[in-house]
């Protein structure tokens, strides 16, 4: 996501600030890190289990077994 993003944003603050005004796109990107500061805390509990440490050997043993698969 963080690529595409970085790929979209230049287009896109420079159809805003044509159609809109100039500060457009500031207020834009200021909307954006809002929204996802947001979904993070809203999602802080799912997230969470990200910091809990490494997983166990077995369990990312089957996860690369399974990418493997796909």
């Amino acid at each position: 996501m963080r690529f595409i993003g970085g790929a979209i944003a230049p287009p896109v603050a420079t159809l805003l600030a044509d159609a809109i005004a100039p500060s457009a796109a500031y207020v834009f990107a200021g909307v954006s890190v809002a929204i996802a500061f947001v979904v993070v805390v809203a999602t802080t509990k799912v997230l969470r289990r990200v910091d809990d440490g490494a997983e166990p050997e077995r369990v990312e043993a089957e996860a690369i077994s399974a990418g493997e698969m796909v």
